[in-house]
């Protein structure tokens, strides 16, 4: 894959990021280095987690996804909704990201599983 996403793949990562912490995502809260306490949203799904820090003083919403390795994380991409999406790496790691959070997606929401599905399926 280039080191570059098509437009098309931007919005559907920006889609899918916002979804799953949306839909899926539960409060935490977490003291940052300032000693401020922010309230975030977050989902992990497998290897993949999104954050989803609210807009404050310091910044705009921004929704992060990382992947998660043995005792790291490496972020893959942050989203400035509605539409601004940022790399932090090479997108080689698209598939793995797209199918694991539409995979979670679909299991909570049966409307888009049988949409899906029948994308899916053989033309006849």
């Amino acid at each position: 894959m280039s080191s570059e996403l098509d437009n098309s793949q931007g919005a559907l990562l920006a889609v899918l990021a916002c979804a799953a912490v949306e839909r899926l995502g539960g409060e935490v809260i977490m003291v940052a280095a300032d000693d401020r306490v922010r309230e975030l949203k977050v989902v992990r799904v497998g290897d993949v987690a999104v954050v989803e820090q609210p807009a404050d003083d310091t910044g705009p919403r921004t929704v992060s996804v990382y992947l998660l390795g043995e005792r790291r994380k490496f972020l893959l991409y942050a989203v400035t909704p509605p539409a601004d999406l940022t790399l932090a790496r090479d997108p080689d790691w698209f598939n793995l990201v797209t199918a694991t959070l539409t995979g979670a997606l679909a299991k909570r929401d049966p409307a888009l599983r049988a949409s899906l599905s029948t994308a899916a399926a053989p033309l006849q």
